[in-house]
This record gives structure tokens, sequence and C-alpha cells, in this order.
């Protein structure tokens, strides 16, 4: 079966009997999913080994999963992303987005978090009225660290920009009791970031002032969620630090995070697909004009 015709098992009128059943205990009665064994362990290696592993009896019978971290919502958008259904990106707010990052951490979905973190970056705006909700959502997914820092560092670029850079102002607005009562760890980890937020009126991608499009991503540099392009080949005569410009037709890779060794980082291709780069070999650019 390819992967275009995945999503049709999802029906039930596929032909194709379920095996598991997912129960969400606290929803309504009634509240289940039901799914396929082997696509879901494909996708998740804790699936595999929740439902292949070496101490698991075999059975004919369908199997009851319950569910109490999640709502049937976002767990069924998990399922969808993993059938490889489409999904509309923009339906999606920040709570629903941020709960489904945790389910593609929870289950070691690479491309599931990818997908989220591009949306977030393509789709989602901070304003001056939901700027404290952003943060408060940042500091609730403190232990997911690349959805924690692109919802602060989306918080504070808005500040940045309302208050056209001026850390004086800044602390003014949250000074003054007729603004809104605000949680004072929020407001002193903003500040914090503020201090260190390089930017004027920041770029909406690299969230860098002044915008470093062109140039190469480094460990220093690195936007999570940012858009970079990859020339197909190694320019002779390439010197590091140059900048370079995409003059059309260059796949674009979004950046998702650092891994542990500092010359490399993980990108997301189209469909949220990961894939390994290297830093400093002169193939891939911030794409932000």
């Amino acid at each position: 079966m390819t992967a275009e015709n995945l999503s049709k098992c999802l029906d039930i009128s596929c032909g194709i009997p379920t095996d598991v059943r997912f129960l969400f205990i606290k929803e309504k009665i009634g509240k289940e999913l039901k799914a396929h064994k082997f696509p879901l362990a494909v996708a998740s290696d804790v699936f595999q080994r929740a439902f292949y592993g070496s101490m698991k009896k075999e059975t004919t019978e369908e199997e009851d999963v319950k569910i109490v971290d999640a709502s049937m919502e976002v767990f069924k958008t998990m399922v969808e992303f993993i059938y490889n259904k489409e999904l509309n990106w923009n339906a999606f707010d920040l709570h629903f987005l941020s709960s489904l990052y945790y389910l593609g951490d929870k289950y070691n979905i690479a491309n599931l978090k990818a997908s989220v973190l591009n949306s977030i970056a393509d789709h989602q705006r901070v304003n001056m009225e939901n700027v404290l909700v952003v943060a408060t959502l940042a500091e609730e997914n403190v232990n997911l660290y690349p959805l924690y820092e692109q919802l602060y560092q989306m918080s504070v670029a808005c500040l940045n920009i309302h208050f056209q850079g001026s850390y004086k102002e800044v602390v003014k607005f949250f000074s003054d009791p007729k603004s809104f009562e605000a949680d004072p760890r929020i407001v002193a980890m903003l500040m914090q970031k503020l201090l260190v937020f390089k930017s004027v009126v920041s770029c909406s991608n690299c969230c860098k002032f002044p915008c470093i499009d062109g140039e190469e991503p480094t460990v220093e540099n690195f936007t999570p969620g940012a858009r970079v392009f990859r020339c197909l080949g190694k320019s002779k005569g390439f010197l590091p630090g140059a900048r370079v410009r995409n003059t059309g037709g260059a796949a674009i890779v979004r950046l998702v995070n650092v891994k542990d060794n500092p010359a490399t980082f993980v990108g997301s291709i189209q469909n949220g697909i990961t894939v390994p780069c290297s830093f400093g070999v002169g193939y891939y650019f911030y794409n932000c004009k």
C-alpha cells in the first residue's frame, strides 16, 4: 500500500480490521479511537515496543490502550498525521499545537514535532493581547525545549517590536498595575530574554537584527523553525561567513534542533520529514527574503 492510500485505512469502509482501540479516560464515556498497530509502530519506536515488544503476547483480539494525558482530538490528529492524512494546520491554535508537539515528543515522532514548529512559525501570530498567554504556554512546556524556546522568542519579538527595542518602556509596561496581572516569574523570564534579544525590529524568520539572510546557520545563530535553503553544490572558492543568495529553485529546509554533536543539526523538508545536516560546509543558508 502506498503512503497516499494509507489515510484510507482510517475509514471503517476500507475493509481492513483495526487491532487497537484508544480509550480517553478524562473525556465522556464512549470516546474511543480505533487504529492499526503496524503503521503506528512503523512511525514510532514507542508504539513498536508497546505493541510488539518481547514481553507482548500475540492475540487476535483488539487491544485497548488507555490515554490519560491527551484529548481525543489532539491524539486523533497525531494518528491522522501518521496515516499521512492531509491536515489543515491553519485550524490549530497554539494550545492545540503545543499538545500535539507533546505527543510527538512522547512517542518519538520527529517529523511530527518538526511540522508543529513549522506551523507555529508560518501561521501563528503573537500580539500585545496574547503575548503573556503565549509566554505562559512556553513555561508550561519548559521540558520541551524547542517548543519552549520558540514560544518565548515569539513573545519577546512581539514586545521588542511593539516598544521599538526600548527595554525601559517594557519595564514601565510591566510595572504599571493598570496593565494586567501577570505571573512575576514569566515577566522576569521575558525581561531576561529581552536583554539578550539582539533585535530592534527583528526578522520574522531568523529572529535576528540585522537579518542574517544568506548566512550559514551556526550553533550561535540557530533559530528553530527558520527557513534555510540548500545549495545543490558547494561553490568553488566559498568562504565561511560569506552570504549566498537564493536565486530560485533551491530546496527549502526548516531548522529543527542542534544535535549532541556540535557539528550537526536536524532540518525538516516537505511534510516534516527530518534530515541530518552539517554546519559550516557551505550547503545551507538562511532564506529570509
